[in-house]
């Protein structure tokens, strides 16, 4: 077949295949670098997910141990309250200051330092719009030993987002 073709004619089939081929071979590697792409964005958001858990793990036991020692040999537990109350209201963390601590006795408030009314309340029916009831998830985590809770909580300014808390008992409380 290619024998009734001139030279000139072969040159063009030729030059046509190496198109085609370059083509193929752009559109795949195009591909493929997209997905490498999306797999390392993926990964990245991984780490960094486990590094803000490891941060926040960290400072709540941390929390958490100061609130002990600064308690003990206090009976009274309106005084109790107070003193931790006092220690967690002025603890604000991150750039855009959406990092803080709040404590719950059960599921009713002690300490919320970005929302005082709710001070004394009990939130445990609190839910986030896929229904998490945030409060008494925290509290059957910190109840199991220490855990992370994942809810979509409005962050002023930019709508609801989704948050991240750990929750963890204090010692001798």
């Amino acid at each position: 077949m290619l024998n009734r073709l001139t030279v000139k004619g072969r040159m063009y089939i030729i030059n046509a295949a190496i198109l085609v081929l370059f083509i193929t071979m752009l559109v795949f590697s195009v591909r493929n670098s997209n997905g490498v792409k999306d797999l390392g964005l993926e990964k990245i958001g991984e780490v960094m997910l486990e590094d803000q858990k490891a941060r926040i793990q960290l400072a709540s036991h941390s929390a958490a141990l100061m609130a002990e020692a600064a308690v003990k040999g206090v009976e009274d537990k309106e005084s109790i309250k107070a003193i931790i109350r006092n220690m967690v209201d002025k603890i604000i963390f991150e750039k855009d200051r959406s990092g803080y601590f709040f404590v719950y006795e059960g599921t009713v408030n002690v300490a919320f330092p970005v929302k005082k009314e709710n001070v004394g309340k009990d939130l445990g029916g609190l839910a986030d719009k896929n229904g998490v009831k945030v409060i008494q998830e925290l509290h059957d985590a910190a109840k199991a030993g220490g855990g992370f809770v994942h809810y979509i909580w409005s962050k002023p300014g930019a709508g609801e987002q989704p948050k991240l808390s750990y929750a963890e008992m204090i010692p001798g409380t």
